[in-house]
């Protein structure tokens, strides 16, 4: 009982609106009888202008036709109208009838946001588009059709209202609705939305009669009995739904079709894909399901095929998606290689290949793709559930963890039929094998030595006052020069073994002795008539000062910098050494928002880089790039760098030793002082002279030493590691302090002396266990195998021997007979 009183209501509705159009249906039937009076006319008129207003077109054509017209009455609306400039100048046809005329200023007045309709007999009025949302014309009462055929309709820009009713499709609210996808992508711009009717399984459109009369043109198709189109959800299950719709595109661009609305009934076209071309596949990840639109055969073509063919467990061999993991090949590295090799020898348009004949065969619709790495955005701030402490005596705050991961895998997805997958499969099995590795061992020497001679001299005059008006003299040529002024300079009589300070007290003495270079030879000349105590009294004459210093040094710096790194390298990979030393210093202020300024602290490396692409040619030869970077701190104190860098190519034999050198510098310095004249006197000038002479010699040495290993198909480490790993046991036992102590007190402190090298040796038990365990496992693989085919075979045998029996029985019974 509710629902017919929910229906009645509903007629009731539909009955009012019919009635509320009536006079606007009257008035429009009245104009259709004066616009086929119209076309029936022959009269025309020029309608070619430039830069001419609307409001004067419209004129112009309402005075031709003898009816009234009524402007916008919004006042923006208004304005724009009158503003509006139109200009229209054919090219082929400029005299028209007033119906073609009519028909294009009303397109003008749809470009230009406004729209017109007979408001009553001979009056129209020109409103604004509007939407939905706002006043327009989609408010205005509109000439109503209801369930008219499309050829019916107005073939003009003119605006209308029409109701359909569907007969076999349902109508839904849901935007999605592939009703309301056809309604949203014909709709004019500015049209409103259209009005459902749930119940009643109808919808009401307002918005140009040309664009309804296409839109009912294909919701009438679809709509009618025999031409169903359809839209169905396939889950699946054993593949993923973005690589299925991938495949089928790439299928697709392949047959060089091109993409169609499913919705849309085109042409019967020829096509080499065995699916219809309008179909459309949508993937929807979030729940691992395709989503097929288009014609019912088609849909259930494509949902069967996906059945039985795609979405299939990879074990059965029906599945056309298959996947590999490369093991030693890079998937991103190997795509295109492999691409190259099973594309077909046309691309695009296939139409044109013929059959294949004879022997050979090519691959046919293989699609192949890697599996990429993605990143995931940093990690900012501190992770959940976790405090970051900052260390005593720090005075930076922890700023959290800033990380960024990687994810993805080196699988191959290949798209192919069973037969081309079987052979594909084979040729990926027979690439993918183990790769000799380069072992790369580096020696970089840098050597540097100083050579150091100096002879210099010291001297003063002697206190036998020769030197009349007390004169006195000295030459200070060794470095650093003496400082004989005592407290109370009043003469030059001095120590020369003393220096005073800058404190000028004697507390501040210190030999000179003590401020030469370490193995400087001084020779010292003794004044007996110097005071010693470096007091110019006539009460001390007991002498013991000094007159003269002769300071001699020749002196040998060599500074040796060993690194002796190893790696080892796949073939025709780079290799990358790099050892560093890092100096700290402060860097720029920087102003904080709170007005705080902080000073960063910047590092700056020196590193000795070793960059290596081995790339083998032979069993026992192979070719090695070489980039060599080495940068080096001028002094101990300074941040100042030196880099010097060295690049070659060489071809050697598995074990040789290449050496690069030439990398030598030899830096002198020449020094000399001396008192003039005095100094260039033989012998004795050698007291007023200071002569140094500084050789600094530089020499790097690098020492490549490149092994070839084979791949190991059997358990164990090899020779290389395990000499290795014994180097590295013995080097933490030479490290260990009173290692070969056996007193108690030793063992009191150091009970755990050995625990190094124990972790090493388990290690290398542990590892050749794991070595065996593998062996183990592949033995007992392989045994499976066998065990499974001989299974098989035995089978085999079990059958026809029940074959044989079956078909033997009747002769072994009459043998009987016969026997008994």
């Amino acid at each position: 009982m509710t629902i017919k009183i929910n229906n009645l209501i509903n007629l009731l509705i539909i009955f009012n609106l019919i009635l509320y159009h009536s006079v606007n249906f009257s008035a429009t039937q009245y104009s259709g009888q004066n616009n086929d009076h119209l076309e029936n006319s022959t009269e025309t008129i020029d309608f070619n202008f430039k830069n001419k207003k609307l409001i004067d077109i419209v004129d112009m054509l309402t005075k031709i036709r003898n009816v009234n017209y009524i402007i916008p009455q919004n006042a923006q609306a208004q304005a724009d109208f009158k503003q509006q400039v139109i200009s229209y100048e054919p090219e082929d046809k400029k005299s028209i009838n007033i119906k073609q005329a009519w028909d294009i200023t009303t397109l003008f007045l749809e470009l230009s946001g406004f729209s017109w309709f007979e408001k009553e007999k001979d009056l129209y009025e020109i409103v604004p588009t509007g939407s939905a949302a706002t006043i327009g014309v989609t408010r205005e009462p509109l000439p109503l059709y209801i369930n008219t055929k499309p050829d019916d309709l107005p073939n003009n820009e003119s605006r209308i209202k029409y109701v359909y009713y569907l007969t076999n499709l349902k109508i839904s609210e849901n935007r999605d609705d592939p009703l309301n996808q056809i309604f949203r992508d014909m709709s004019s711009t500015g049209a409103a939305d259209p009005i459902i009717l749930t119940k009643l399984n109808g919808f009401i459109l307002v918005d140009k009669a040309n664009v309804i009369a296409s839109i009912i043109n294909i919701v009438s198709r679809l709509d009618a009995t025999g031409f169903r189109e359809t839209i169905e959800i396939v889950p699946l299950y054993n593949v993923s739904a973005q690589d299925v719709a991938k495949v089928f595109d790439t299928l697709k661009k392949a047959a060089g079709e091109e993409k169609a609305s499913p919705f849309i009934r085109s042409d019967t076209k020829a096509s080499i894909s065995y699916f219809a071309s309008d179909t459309q596949i949508v993937a929807d990840t979030r729940n691992n399901a395709i989503i097929l639109m288009g014609r019912e055969t088609a849909v259930s073509r494509m949902r069967d095929f996906i059945h039985n063919h795609v979405d299939t467990i990879e074990e059965s061999g029906k599945s056309i998606l298959h996947y590999y993991n490369l093991q030693y090949l890079s998937a991103s590295e190997f795509l295109p290689i492999l691409q190259d090799i099973v594309k077909t020898e046309l691309q695009g348009s296939q139409g044109t290949q013929g059959p294949s004949s004879g022997p050979e065969r090519r691959f046919k619709g293989v699609v192949i793709d890697a599996e990429k790495n993605i990143d995931i955005p940093p990690i900012q701030g501190p992770m959940d559930n976790e405090t970051v402490r900052t260390p005593e005596g720090v005075k930076f705050d922890a700023k959290g963890i800033t990380g960024r991961i990687r994810t993805g895998g080196n699988r191959l997805i290949i798209a192919a039929m069973p037969d081309d997958w079987t052979e594909i499969k084979k040729l990926i099995q027979q690439v993918d094998q183990p790769q000799p590795q380069v072992i790369l061992e580096v020696l970089v020497a840098d050597i540097t030595h100083t050579k150091t001679k100096q002879i210099s001299g010291t001297v003063r005059d002697l206190r036998l006052e020769q030197l009349p008006n007390g004169v006195g003299f000295l030459s200070s040529n060794i470095t650093p020069v003496n400082n004989v002024v005592g407290a109370t300079p009043t003469t030059l009589a001095q120590d020369l073994l003393r220096v005073i300070s800058n404190s000028g007290t004697d507390t501040g003495v210190s030999s000179v002795s003590d401020l030469l270079s370490p193995g400087s030879l001084i020779i010292s000349f003794r004044d007996p008539v110097t005071p010693s105590d470096g007091l110019n009294s006539a009460q001390n004459r007991t002498g013991g000062g000094i007159w003269g210093l002769l300071a001699i040094l020749d002196q040998y710096l060599d500074l040796k910098i060993i690194t002796h790194p190893f790696l080892v390298s796949l073939n025709n990979t780079k290799a990358t050494i790099r050892q560093s030393i890092v100096k700290r210093q402060r860097g720029d202020a920087v102003p904080s928002q709170s007005g705080v300024i902080s000073v960063n602290i910047d590092d700056i490396p020196a590193s000795i880089q070793v960059q290596m692409i081995p790339r083998i040619s032979s069993a026992t030869r192979l070719n090695l790039q070489i980039a060599v970077d080495i940068d080096d701190f001028l002094s101990a104190t300074s941040i100042d760098r030196e880099t010097r860098r060295v690049e070659t190519d060489s071809n050697l034999n598995s074990g040789d030793v290449l050496v690069i050198g030439g990398l030598t510098r030899i830096d002198t310095q020449d020094s000399l002082t001396q008192t003039p004249i005095l100094g260039q006197i033989p012998f004795i000038g050698r007291f007023f002279q200071g002569i140094t002479k500084i050789v600094t010699t530089t020499n790097l040495a690098i020492f490549i030493s490149p092994t070839i290993v084979n791949p190991r198909f059997r358990s164990g480490l090899d020779r290389y590691t395990e000499d290795k790993m014994r180097n590295a046991a013995s080097v933490l036992d030479d490290t260990i302090v009173y290692g070969d102590n056996r007193d108690p007190i030793t063992y009191f402190f150091l009970p755990n002396r050995t625990a190094n090298t124990n972790i090493i040796e388990e290690y290398l038990e542990q590892t050749k266990n794991m070595s065996e365990y593998q062996k183990e496992e592949i033995e007992a693989k392989i045994n499976r195998e066998e065990n499974k085919l001989k299974r098989k075979a035995s089978t085999k045998r079990n059958t026809r021997d029940r074959v044989l029996n079956k078909t033997q029985a009747p002769i072994k019974e009459d043998a009987t007979d016969v026997i008994a």
